[in-house]
């Protein structure tokens, strides 16, 4: 195991193990040391070291916090299971949320990576073609008495100034090789990219449901257990602490609270919900139900964010595609344009 990151998948497996045995009827610290004997791994003496720190009197949320091993969200997400006693249910929510990184993160991996290297591969042939082949067909046909002109003569114009930074090109290169490996085999490394991504404004638009989903599973969770809205929402903030870019949002959204707005008018006016499911939660809140609502909500802005995760990924290999095909074109026209030129001349 990495010393300094767990991969979503041991993520979800600890937390599905977990609640598992939570829901047997088994404390959280011996459900620890019953994981750690059954893992001979780094993540065994993991399970050890917090099962260790639980007996010493800290709650599980501070216990995955002193490790550095997981995020924000997960520690947020226990601790509002501890305090609003809905352990079993956080585990579980974090077992499946980490589960479903898993296999978006396979899907971006497999999305990225093949499409790239074959655009690599295919700028390295046209760099060969445009330095090396294409003078040698000026060569003929200056023979013949003639040049190349045209989209071959603007070809081989590029091919001259790029044999005079070919060091830099092969340099560039091969950094866009490394870089596309470590983004297949690493996955801290993806990871960092995608953050990046989230930053961007096709990033934001993306990720803004999958944080408003998160946001509105803590709330479900802090309703459920009888506490205030206004409270509930501070506990849900804790989940997000980790992305500045949406966290004045729900940090608005608890001062509308303090300023006696209702929550559905809360999440309303800082458009954390849509309309018609603010609508649909106030219907719920009324009729006392409004932590299942909201629960049923969060649920559908999960599947909401993943089939628009999904919709972004999948435009990613037809657009990567379509420009290697474009550029293997411009290969046949700039090998083919001269060649039938030089056979019209000798013909």
């Amino acid at each position: 195991m990495n010393k300094n990151h767990l991969t979503n998948a041991q993520t979800a497996r600890f937390f599905r193990g977990l609640s598992l045995l939570v829901h047997a009827g088994i404390t959280v610290g011996d459900g620890l040391f019953y994981l750690a004997e059954q893992n001979s791994d780094g993540l065994g003496a993991l399970m050890a070291k917090l099962g260790e720190d639980m007996d010493n009197g800290l709650p599980l949320s501070a216990t995955l916090e002193k490790t550095k091993l997981f995020s924000a969200h997960a520690v947020g997400l226990v601790a509002v299971g501890e305090h609003t006693g809905h352990i079993e249910e956080a585990l579980g929510s974090l077992s499946e949320y980490y589960q479903q990184r898993e296999r978006t993160d396979r899907q971006i991996k497999n999305a990225v990576v093949y499409p790239s290297a074959l655009l690599l591969l295919i700028l390295a042939v046209i760099a060969v073609l445009l330095i090396k082949v294409l003078p040698v067909f000026d060569s003929v046909y200056t023979s013949l008495g003639s040049r190349l002109i045209g989209l071959a003569g603007a070809l081989l114009v590029l091919g001259q100034a790029a044999e005079k930074v070919w060091p830099l090109l092969c340099a560039v290169m091969a950094t866009a090789v490394i870089l596309l490996l470590m983004f297949s085999e690493s996955e801290s490394f993806r990871q960092r990219v995608i953050g990046k991504l989230k930053c961007g404004s096709i990033g934001k638009s993306v990720f803004k449901k999958s944080n408003d989903a998160r946001f509105a599973q803590a709330l479900a969770m802090g309703l459920s257990s009888g506490i205030s809205d206004e409270e509930a929402a501070k506990l849900a903030v804790a989940l997000l602490r980790d992305d500045t870019q949406t966290l004045g949002k729900y940090s608005e959204c608890i001062k509308l609270l303090s300023q006696g707005c209702t929550l559905p008018q809360a999440l309303l006016k800082t458009e954390t919900l849509p309309s018609s499911e603010c609508k649909m939660l106030e219907l719920g809140m009324r009729a006392g139900s409004g932590d299942k609502v909201m629960s049923e909500i969060a649920q559908r802005l999960y599947e909401q964010a993943e089939a628009g995760l999904q919709h972004r990924i999948g435009q990613i290999e037809p657009i990567m595609v379509l420009a290697a095909s474009m550029l293997v074109g411009v290969i046949l026209l700039s090998v083919m344009l001269p060649l039938m030129n030089i056979m019209s001349a000798i013909g």
